[in-house]
């Protein structure tokens, strides 16, 4: 056989190859709406595998559609599930909010200080080092105008419409000097609560509860504090740590590199003077890599299915919803989405 003639046959036994590939196994597909933002982007492009397996919930997969293009979007419910969109936003599966310890639905960036930079609506508390990150020794405070918005691929901040109260702050790169306290407030319209954390040796203690203004005080003034839980966690003091503070579907949830190691149900909010959410640190002697806020996923009550009364999908039906909740047209439209529609699941983003 000549060597162009085997060339060829290499040619066309590639071409099956990847023909076959993309009907059996998997293909890449386009991004074209801005309903997964921040996640994914239009013109981003994605691996799907095709399979016929149940997806779990917070997978993001393809759907066939009417149009052109599929439909990307998120899977929140599940076969047999009752699905609801409460009036603040939060999705109920079978009438109770989600475990949000299991971290099955993302949260959205709202701010990073190594991305956006420490903006005027932060006070001027930190120090920057010349290895990389900050020291704090005292009091940072932010009043953020938290909506269901988003960081934009260049870290500019993309404002949405509707308010979004719940909150997460993550300090990666964390050291404390051992004898020193850490103390990470969040204010949800009035309601203070706050996080302790002060190393002793290779154990560290926590401590989560509510701080409640003193009648007439100002905004430095001491505060009641009603302790809410306590614990204790591994320590080092030679190694930096990840702590996440999460006030999440009325509980607040605290996770050290990676483990959570103390929740609590917040019951009914403490009165107080009604405030934008906000965050602070106070500290003697504190060191960060960086600094990352990020709100809740808040899906806006529209369309027909799970907004005005529960939805309980079928046997093979799933409800699916996209990450920018304002700008989707998903589930909530179009209704609970057959097993057998969903082309696969998407293992690789953009």
């Amino acid at each position: 056989m000549s060597r162009a003639r085997s060339l060829v046959w290499v040619l066309a036994l590639a071409a099956l190859a990847l023909l076959s590939l993309r009907a059996f196994v998997g293909d890449l597909f386009t991004v074209g709406s801005s309903s997964m933002e921040p996640t994914l982007f239009p013109g981003d492009r994605v691996l799907v595998r095709f399979t016929d397996e149940l997806p779990a919930r917070g997978e993001v997969v393809v759907v066939r559609a009417t149009g052109d293009d599929p439909l990307v979007k998120r899977v929140v419910g599940l076969p047999g599930e009752e699905l609801s969109i409460t009036s603040s936003g939060d999705l109920l599966v079978d009438r109770a909010p989600l475990d949000r310890s299991l971290g099955v639905l993302p949260l959205i960036p709202v701010f990073q200080a190594t991305r956006c930079g420490w903006s005027p609506s932060w006070s001027e508390a930190t120090e920057a080092l010349a290895e990389g990150g900050w020291s704090l020794g005292g009091s940072l405070r932010t009043a953020l105008d938290v909506t269901d918005g988003h960081l934009d691929a260049e870290g500019q901040w993309i404002a949405g419409e509707v308010s979004v109260a719940d909150l997460a702050v993550t300090l990666r790169g964390l050291r404390i000097r051992e004898g020193s306290t850490l103390e990470l407030t969040l204010t949800e319209e009035g309601d203070q609560l706050f996080v302790s954390v002060l190393p002793e040796g290779d154990r560290a203690t926590v401590q989560l509860g509510r701080r409640a203004p003193l009648p007439g005080a100002g905004r430095d003034a001491p505060s009641l504090r009603s302790p809410l839980a306590e614990g204790e966690a591994p320590w080092s003091g030679s190694s930096p740590h990840a702590l996440t503070v999460a006030n999440l579907d009325d509980r607040l949830l605290v996770r050290l590199d990676g483990a959570v190691v103390l929740e609590a149900a917040l019951g009914p909010a403490t009165v107080g003077p009604a405030v934008q959410p906000r965050v602070m640190l106070e500290a003697e002697e504190v060191t960060f890599e960086d600094l990352l806020v990020e709100r809740d996923l808040h899906y806006t009550r529209r369309g027909a299915f799970g907004v005005d009364a529960p939805v309980r999908l079928g046997p093979g039906e799933l409800f699916l919803l996209g990450d920018a909740s304002g700008r989707s047209t998903d589930s909530r439209e179009f209704g609970p989405v057959p097993l057998g529609e969903v082309l696969g699941r998407v293992v690789s983003l953009r």
